[in-house]
């Protein structure tokens, strides 16, 4: 995603949601699909907005060309995230590609430096 450096970093830093947060917001098989996509090393590029509202991403799937995400995520209370994804897959909007990208967000900002915190 050329030109966005400015405002987006390579997916470190803070994540603004919990994984439990990220199985609520998708049905139970693409989130499942999503952590193999994941722990399959299959996001290939992750970019976060400076207010990690926002995630831009691409992953591998069984096309040749990897599929381009992009995420908005809202949170409406302390215990409510609205999350908005948009693939380039079939599927279209909160699929398994999306679910990935967010996981992979989430296991970079585990291993982030200590001075890091996700939220609670």
């Amino acid at each position: 995603f050329p030109g966005v450096a400015n405002r987006w970093q390579q997916g470190t830093g803070m994540a603004l949601f919990r994984e439990d947060e990220i199985a609520r917001a998708f049905d139970s098989g693409a989130f499942a699909r999503g952590r193999s996509y994941q722990r399959d090393g299959r996001v290939r590029q992750l970019t976060v907005s400076a207010d990690g509202a926002s995630i831009l991403g691409s992953v591998q799937g069984n096309q040749r060309k990897p599929y381009s995400q992009v995420i908005v995520l809202k949170r409406r209370d302390t215990r409510a995230l609205d999350v908005t994804g948009y693939c380039s897959c079939p599927v279209g909007h909160n699929c398994k590609h999306v679910a990935a990208v967010l996981l992979e967000h989430l296991a970079r900002a585990e291993n982030a430096p200590a001075d890091v915190k996700l939220l609670p």
